[in-house]
């Protein structure tokens, strides 16, 4: 029986998750947890996880092939450089954001100095640098380039700009010392993103610089094994449920959120994106793909950026249930400092768990979906303005993240967070709400490596069983 088991790790910066899976059902045969062993070798935490769920189903390890993915010691850090913010900076970040990585600085404009220097601090794994779409500006792009290489801090540089400057910035960078590598440009047109080229080539670097240059292991078993970065697992397996495969109708438009301890990420997988009812277009058509990370958005490290981001509804929470708003920033502080703490049902620490994922799940989507504003136009009235996408329309809500699995309302937390949603923002309006108790989806995006029929049995039977 071992040969058709397959063991799917996810290797994150406090658990180490793994998931025994029958690679030609998908059949989820047992699934465990240990401490990532991030001050020794994280491949330890991975035998004795695998030991652990191998003890408990009966079957003997030896043998056991894996794959992982691996978001520990931070993951890919990616500072992303365009021209104009809402164009060319916007797609950058967006291929970084579909690659999985952390998007660390965001420029745009006219660079100087300053920018040069800073990126000694920042100290990012790759540079993404885009500027211009094909046969539009140069100048601009080239001095850009020509500031940023003049830093004595030196990373990969993925170029993705204009296709007419693309080569020359290549040469300046590679003049002083950068790594390149050259791809096609995340936005040939003024209204049409193409991040899947720039997505590849960070997704390239990552098993180069955080799997083998972190120094997380010194076992060649560990960079045998990690193949991607947990959120671009995430996103895969979004992707695959949403279309199905040759075999099995997709469920469609879906949208997912984790809710984790340091930030809140949201998956997102559209048939389309086109315009919603009576809108314009203002800025580019997003991706049908998508992934954002709320960096100041989590449970614990980020309890107190939260409550900044939240401070009126949380107060009036606080208020609703005859607590004093007052204790919250104490609790929040708790949570800071003691990252592992577990908060008990129904006691002071469990409703404001309770409300605190209400707030991550609220601003994030609020972020991540589109929004629609009215514009008067002179001799014609008002036009009602989309940017970004409409999500307004999307049946399936997947959640997902400690504090949504463990706690005993955790659908109750989504679906006050998409009540709080503004009439503006286009978020899903009435989806069905399922959670993903079992970390399904970053194991479900491995295995569509290998099998993707396996893996959309897999979502399919642990995420949706009716």
């Amino acid at each position: 029986m071992s040969n058709n088991l397959i063991a799917l790790a996810d290797f994150g910066s406090t658990f180490t998750k793994l998931s025994l899976v029958d690679v030609n059902s998908g059949r989820l045969i047992g699934n465990g947890q240990r401490p990532t062993c991030i001050d020794t070798d994280v491949i330890d935490g991975y035998r004795k996880t695998l030991e652990d769920v191998c003890s408990t189903v009966g079957i003997n390890p030896e043998g056991i092939k894996g794959l992982a993915a691996s978001s520990a010691g931070g993951g890919l850090s990616v500072a992303a450089i365009g021209l104009v913010e809402d164009y060319t900076a916007s797609a950058a970040r967006q291929a970084a954001l579909n690659a999985g990585a952390r998007v660390q600085k965001i420029w745009s404009g006219r660079l100087n100095a300053a920018c040069s220097t800073a990126l000694n601090s920042l100290a990012p794994d790759v540079m993404l640098f885009s500027g211009g779409t094909d046969g539009g500006h140069t100048q601009q792009v080239l001095e850009n380039a020509a500031t940023l290489a003049g830093s004595s801090y030196k990373c990969p540089v993925i170029i993705a700009c204009n296709s007419a400057a693309a080569e020359v910035a290549a040469e300046i960078f590679a003049a002083k010392g950068f790594e390149v590598v050259v791809t096609a440009n995340v936005l040939p047109e003024i209204d049409n993103m193409n991040i899947e080229p720039a997505r590849e080539a960070i997704n390239r670097l990552f098993v180069e610089q955080v799997i083998l240059g972190k120094g997380l292991s010194n076992t060649s078993e560990f960079s045998d094994k990690v193949i991607m970065p947990t959120p671009e697992a995430v996103l895969i397996a979004t992707d695959l449920f949403s279309k199905g495969t040759e075999s099995s109708a997709g469920v469609g438009d879906i949208m997912t959120i984790d809710i984790g301890g340091a930030t809140t990420d949201i998956h997102s997988a559209k048939r389309e994106t086109a315009l919603g009812r009576g809108l314009s277009m203002h800025g580019p058509s997003y991706p049908t793909l998508m992934r954002s990370v709320q960096g100041d958005l989590g449970m614990r490290w980020n309890a107190d950026n939260v409550l900044k981001e939240d401070t009126v509804w949380l107060e009036e929470m606080f208020r609703e249930r005859d607590l004093d708003p007052k204790i919250m920033r104490d609790t929040c502080y708790k949570r800071i400092s003691d990252p592992h703490f577990l908060a008990t049902t129904n006691s002071l620490d469990g409703i404001l768990d309770q409300l605190l994922a209400t707030s991550c799940a609220a601003l994030s989507i609020q972020r991540h979906c589109g929004s629609s504003r009215a514009v008067y136009v002179p001799n014609q009235g008002l036009d009602i303005i989309q940017e970004g996408t409409d999500f307004r329309d999307v049946p399936l809500l997947v959640g997902t993240g400690g504090v949504l699995i463990h706690m005993e309302n955790g659908i109750d937390a989504l679906e006050a967070a998409l009540s709080r949603q503004g009439t503006t923002t286009l978020a899903p309006k009435s989806p069905r709400f399922v959670l993903d108790t079992q970390y399904i989806l970053a194991t479900a995006g491995l295995l569509s490596t290998v099998s993707p029929q396996a893996a959309f049995n897999l979502m399919k039977t642990e995420l949706m069983p009716d």
